[in-house]
């Protein structure tokens, strides 16, 4: 959804991260492989997940739009399955303590996040005729 804020580099690394959420809890499902279809289709042509050591996030992720982009991406892999777990939750903190991401817009992303996916669910079952 955010990718159009990333350069390459960027999304190399948030490609990988995606990977990683969806591997944090050892139960990678179809939503979830949905999910980064739908992510990698948004990449710039030619994007490959890029291993980015998250003590380099900082210095990739330099504004406060990629670093939220980063994250707002991440949190909605983290809830796709509708289970965050705590090995996620974990990462996502890590992440954002690199990205000197505080407390509060932490809690404003994952609420914005929860959100969005109530909207989103909501316009499927308008389009269903539910």
């Amino acid at each position: 959804m955010f990718l159009h804020y990333l350069s390459e580099q960027q999304q190399s690394a948030l490609l990988h991260y995606c990977y990683e959420m969806m591997r944090a809890d050892n139960v990678v499902d179809a939503s979830e492989t949905e999910r980064m279809n739908v992510v990698r289709a948004q990449a710039h042509a030619g994007v490959e997940a890029r291993d980015v050591p998250i003590e380099e996030l900082g210095a990739l992720f330099e504004d406060r739009l990629s670093r939220m982009a980063l994250l707002l991406e991440l949190i909605g892999m983290g809830y796709v399955d509708e289970k965050f777990s705590l090995s996620e939750s974990n990462l996502i903190t890590d992440i954002a303590n690199a990205l000197d991401i505080g407390e509060d817009d932490m809690a404003n992303a994952v609420s914005w996040v929860k959100r969005q996916m109530l909207l989103a669910e909501e316009a499927h079952e308008l389009m269903q005729g539910k």
